[in-house]
């Protein structure tokens, strides 16, 4: 249930309240140990293969146990349970296969013995927060910039009154992340997993055209404007 609060904390809560129903109460809900979307209104009980709402069975034979004092913690364990991982399971399946290609067995086993799950969620994601000291500072400039073009001085001086939210999303703009890496940008990844560093280039085309990004090579093509111009 804790892991669950953390994915739709109102409902997390209304299922929490029902510890305090009286038998009666919980009589009155008419539920049982099966979910289908219409009673529950939610979109997660659905087959995949026919793409519409379904009946989902938490135990089996659940469509013919009722949730009662006696079964409510269990009803509660698993519907998060089903929220969490069954409600995805082709998803986290697919997720899995993608891993393999990278993290065989022998080297999962020795992630779940030496890193917790937020150590491993920062070496896949990154971190939240962007270090602009340390994304300036491992940049590389191209096609006649350099760190003292006044392009670049005003790139970086928009970039530093961000907000954290925008600066992620001109990251993912750059580089299709929207996350720095773990180990710092200086350890930027490019398309083919060789390090590829950010990289803010001089655009070849006319300046009334807003940048282009090249998100396999890290690359941001930003034409040599003249003033700086701040869109409200």
């Amino acid at each position: 249930m804790d892991d669950f609060e953390s994915v739709d904390p109102e409902q997390c809560d209304n299922l929490r309240k029902m510890r305090s129903y009286t038998a009666e109460e919980l009589e009155a809900c008419c539920l049982s140990f099966e979910l289908n979307s219409e009673a529950v209104q939610q979109d997660f009980v659905v087959d995949s293969r026919k793409r519409q709402p379904t009946s989902i069975e938490l135990k089996p034979g659940g469509s013919d146990i009722d949730v009662t004092l006696d079964n409510l913690e269990e009803y509660l364990q698993l519907y998060a349970q089903h929220r969490l991982v069954g409600a995805i399971h082709e998803q986290i399946d697919a997720v899995r296969e993608g891993l393999a290609v990278w993290l065989d067995d022998e080297l999962r086993a020795k992630l779940r013995r030496f890193c917790t799950i937020a150590e491993l969620q920062l070496m896949l994601c990154g971190v939240t927060e962007i270090d602009v000291d340390d994304w300036q500072s491992s940049t590389k400039y191209d096609g006649g910039y350099s760190a003292e073009s006044d392009q670049v001085k005003w790139f970086w001086a928009e970039v530093r009154r961000m907000t954290s939210e925008d600066r992620g999303q001109l990251l993912h703009f750059c580089t299709g992340s929207a996350r720095a890496p773990a180990t710092g940008f200086a350890n930027l990844m490019g398309y083919h997993g060789q390090q590829q560093r950010f990289t803010i280039q001089r655009a070849t085309f006319a300046v009334e055209q807003p940048p282009v990004a090249s998100t396999c090579f890290n690359a941001l093509k930003l034409p040599p404007y003249a003033t700086v111009v701040v869109v409200v």
